[in-house]
């Protein structure tokens, strides 16, 4: 299994953890260990990710531009880290 992360799946982590850093004194702590916060930036930061593929898409159909597909294996490979970092 190959554990070397795509480019777009390593720039959403350094996405997430830069707004994660950003946002520590957000942090609340309730006696839990944090992956639940961290779980939440990483949620938003997915969604912000869609919506900027989405405009992306959009801009790139009105100007005649070919689409840029996230192809299924990084689909799969951002679940694997998931359930990589999830069992840690």
């Amino acid at each position: 299994m190959d554990f070397s992360p795509s480019p777009r799946a390593a720039e959403l982590t350094a996405e997430t953890f830069a707004q994660a850093f950003a946002s520590r004194t957000t942090y609340r702590d309730t006696g839990a260990n944090g992956v639940a916060w961290i779980y939440g930036v990483a949620r938003h930061q997915l969604g912000r990710f869609f919506r900027a593929g989405r405009v992306d898409r959009a801009a790139r159909r009105r100007l005649g531009m070919p689409e840029r597909d996230l192809p299924p294996a990084d689909y799969e490979r951002i679940e694997e880290l998931i359930d990589f970092v999830t069992a840690s």
